[in-house]
């Protein structure tokens, strides 16, 4: 990876940052020279650089460090493409409940869809009706902590985001890179990310330079990462934003009915 975690800051750091902060890896004397681990913001553990005591111009990147040459518990971002999370139906589902979720998440859709939006830096609104149809099928809607406000980025960490281009021009992107969601390292399933402290729930965005043609982000090309913090206040946000005519039309075709209902709703409050 490009980018690790200084251990000091706890600020992002990338290879070139880390030498000139903490020196090369051998001294004015030859000798090891005594630094601070950068650390995975993934899993927290320790990371090398990767060729960094040889003399090879290939980018020297920060990697895992393997115990006996086997990685003990390997970290979830080298799991390329297996499924980050379990999603489960919930064990102790309530469909009164879970319907009255989904109702009210419809009501606001269009605040949803431009945080989800904002969350990923650029979106689609097919990828956004996707998501939606795994929440009906996996019964997300029923997971008994699930915040309205979580939900959005509940939806992220279950689909990777490729590279999107512009139409009009072939070296341009609406998205540049590949961009994936994890929960903190600790989370192995849903029901596990409504365990930790109101504190611990954030969501690590990361960013591959995976080619765009590729299936799944490479975990050799993590290239940054940035920690996402929850937007509670986005659903009571006096700013009006404009909503774009398609996706209108595309999420009325996707979910007629929810969308009507919606409508309907808006206009007996006014």
């Amino acid at each position: 990876m490009h980018q690790a975690l200084d251990s000091n800051t706890g600020k992002p750091i990338t290879v070139d940052g880390y030498r000139v902060a903490y020196g090369s890896l051998l001294n004015s004397a030859n000798q090891p020279n005594v630094r601070p681990p950068a650390k995975c913001p993934v899993c927290g553990e320790e990371l090398h650089i990767k060729g960094e005591s040889g003399t090879s111009r290939i980018t020297k990147i920060f990697s895992h460090n393997p115990v006996f040459g086997v990685e003990e518990y390997p970290c979830p971002i080298k799991e390329g493409g297996r499924a980050k999370y379990e999603v489960l139906t919930p064990t102790s589902y309530d469909p009164a409940s879970a319907a009255a979720l989904r109702a009210s998440f419809f009501s606001h859709w269009q605040l949803h869809w431009h945080q989800f939006r904002d969350y990923i830096g650029y979106a689609k609104v097919e990828d956004f009706i996707e998501l939606l149809n795994l929440a009906d099928d996996r019964k997300i809607w029923g997971y008994h902590h699930l915040k309205e406000y979580e939900i959005p980025l509940v939806l992220l960490i279950l689909k990777d985001f490729a590279p999107i281009k512009k139409k009009t021009t072939k070296n341009e992107y609406w998205r540049k890179h590949w961009v994936r969601f994890w929960f903190p390292s600790s989370v192995k399933n849903l029901d596990d990310y409504w365990n930790l402290q109101p504190s611990s729930r954030f969501v690590i965005k990361a960013y591959y330079t995976t080619s765009p043609s590729a299936k799944l982000p490479n975990p050799k090309h993590f290239l940054k990462f940035e920690n996402i913090i929850l937007n509670k206040s986005y659903l009571t946000s006096d700013s009006e934003r404009k909503m774009d005519t398609v996706v209108e039309k595309m999420m009325t075709k996707a979910f007629p009915i929810e969308i009507a209902q919606a409508a309907a709703e808006t206009t007996l409050e006014s």
